[in-house]
């Protein structure tokens, strides 16, 4: 997963549109590219708010072999539109000694209809890291995530975070065995709007 952020993010009680189409397919990976906007308060224009793309494969269950993805897909339509002009693949070094570890208990609520923890679940476990205050006063500029290996109901998650400076942090999450199920990369900006505020306009002092 890679998604980028623009300097006009969604707030409370916005209506928010996603465009998602398949842009690229290959032989064994699905890539779908998509758009996020929010109407403009003014005149009612879309408005960017995300962009980004997923690439996805197919497993089988049994053998954990991966299968033919173009042949699956072939029915649906290749939309020859990327949002970065291409794909480009999702890099993000390793830290070296953590700045900070939160552990998370798989619990239900955490398992997709796979039965294996859903992606989502590993992004919180990153930003979960934050300190609340940081988490307040910040706003994600980009988001890079990469899984490498399923976790299940019962196990144990562990994500540690590495500050490379200038608001960019790695997190690597891994499991109760210690070993690396996922990584991400975020970028971390200042918000420009107060804090404390959940509307556009609304100025807490």
């Amino acid at each position: 997963i890679q998604m980028e952020f623009t300097d006009t993010p969604a707030m409370w009680k916005d209506s928010v549109t996603t465009k998602l189409w398949i842009a690229e397919l290959t032989p064994l990976r699905c890539f779908y590219d998509y758009e996020i906007y929010k109407k403009s308060q003014t005149d009612n224009e879309p408005v960017l708010v995300c962009k980004g793309f997923i690439c996805y494969s197919i497993i089988d269950i049994e053998t954990g072999k991966p299968e033919r993805v173009d042949e699956i897909m072939s029915k649906f339509t290749v939309v020859d539109k990327k949002v970065f002009g291409n794909h480009p693949k999702v890099l993000i070094a390793p830290g070296s000694a953590p700045d900070g570890v939160d552990g998370h208990r798989v619990k239900a609520a955490d398992i997709d209809f796979n039965m294996h923890v859903s992606n989502l679940k590993y992004l919180e476990s990153a930003i979960n890291t934050e300190s609340y205050e940081f988490y307040l006063e910040h706003v994600q500029s980009y988001i890079k995530l990469k899984f490498l290996k399923q976790t299940f109901s019962g196990d144990t998650i562990s994500s540690e975070w590495y500050d490379k400076g200038e608001g960019k942090r790695v997190y690597m999450i891994r499991n109760s065995a210690g070993e690396e199920v996922a990584r991400a990369e975020i970028l971390w900006i200042k918000k420009k709007a107060d804090k404390y505020a959940v509307l556009d306009g609304f100025d807490r002092n």
